[in-house]
This record gives structure tokens, C-alpha cells and sequence, in this order.
């Protein structure tokens, strides 16, 4: 499986190989970009590209007022957690925040669900495992986003502390568009 390094030098290849694509509007972050699609990886570090600081715009609060919200809808927090709770071996425990009454907006979410799993390793030890599912994803504002998931993560193991032990906690990305736009190019060490 690949990790954040190999996503790196996969989107450096892109660039070197010039398989350069356009946005066909203008985005915040430019119109081309390089991108892969349909990639998993275990995020094991929270920059891809650590020479590159993290977006002014993608801030804590930022994920208060937009994806914060939407993790507390119909309260699927609690009712994800509780699914893990009540089964361990559970394969419904998902935190939904796509909303297809959002489809027309321009700023259409990004990060579309979270699945929760368990992980047996012995006698009520378990390995969790968070899989963010993104439609897509500015390679630039990764560090943002998972930073955010960690603190969601925090929050769910509180919980399931009080149930299981946990030994590990796994987090695995499924990106549909991880991309990385013109503006960052000479700004990336090759």
C-alpha cells in the first residue's frame, strides 16, 4: 500500500512527465494542475509536501463552521460510534457528510464519508481503523484536512475506550482526485 512519500513522488512523476490537466475555471489555487485518481495510501506523516506551509484559508475554524455541522447531522456522530459499540465487527459505522441538496454548490464537499472499522488483534484488543472516502483533494491542503480528522479520531477513541482497548489506530485515504495546482510547482523540492 502507498504512504504520504509515495503519494509525493507519484504527483512529482505526473509533473515530470507533463501530464498537466486544466480546472476549466479558475480556482482559488490556479487552473492547471497534476493530479491521481482512485489512490489509497496510509497516511502516516500530516504534510505530503512539507516544504509548502499550510493555506491561510484552510484553518481550524474553517472546519468548525463547514464540516463540523454536518459531523453533528441527524447526530450520525453518536450514531456511528454507537454502531462499533454495539458490534465491533460492524461494517455500518460511517459518518456521511456529502449532501446531495449541496450538489449545485460551487464549493461542492470535499471529504464525502468517513468508515469506522475495529480490528481484532486478541481478547478485546482491537486496531482502529479510520477510511476517509474524498471526491477530492488539494494535495497543499491535505495537512489541513487531517488534521481535522485526527481530532475527530481523538474524539471517537475517548469513547471507545470506555469499551475496547485500543492498541493502534490506522488511517487510511481513498482519494477519487488528489491534485496538486500550478501555483505550488516551483515551490515543491524535486
Amino acid at each position: 500500500m502507498y504512504n504520504t512519500n509515495d503519494i509525493r513522488n507519484l504527483l512529482i512523476n505526473e509533473l515530470e512527465q507533463n501530464n498537466i490537466k486544466e480546472t476549466g475555471y479558475n480556482c482559488t489555487s490556479g487552473i492547471r494542475y497534476v493530479e491521481l485518481r482512485h489512490i489509497i495510501f496510509e497516511v502516516d506523516k500530516l504534510k505530503i509536501f512539507d516544504e509548502i506551509p499550510p493555506l491561510a484559508h484552510m484553518g481550524p475554524q474553517w472546519y468548525i463552521d463547514n464540516y463540523d455541522p454536518i459531523l453533528k447531522r441527524n447526530n450520525q456522530f453518536i450514531k456511528c460510534v454507537k454502531k462499533l459499540i454495539d458490534n465491533p465487527n460492524s461494517r455500518q459505522a460511517v459518518i456521511i457528510m456529502g449532501n446531495v441538496s449541496e450538489y449545485n454548490n460551487p464549493t461542492f464537499i470535499c471529504t464525502m464519508y468517513m468508515h469506522l472499522f475495529l480490528v481484532k488483534q486478541s481478547n478485546n484488543h482491537y486496531v482502529f481503523e479510520y477510511i476517509v472516502h474524498m471526491r477530492s483533494n488539494d494535495v497543499i491542503e491535505f495537512d489541513s484536512d487531517i488534521l481535522w480528522h485526527k481530532k475527530i479520531i481523538d474524539k471517537i477513541k475517548i469513547i471507545l475506550d470506555k469499551f475496547y482497548i485500543i492498541d493502534d489506530i490506522k488511517i487510511y485515504w481513498c482519494a477519487d482526485t488528489i491534485h496538486l495546482y500550478e501555483q505550488f510547482w516551483n515551490k515543491i523540492n524535486k
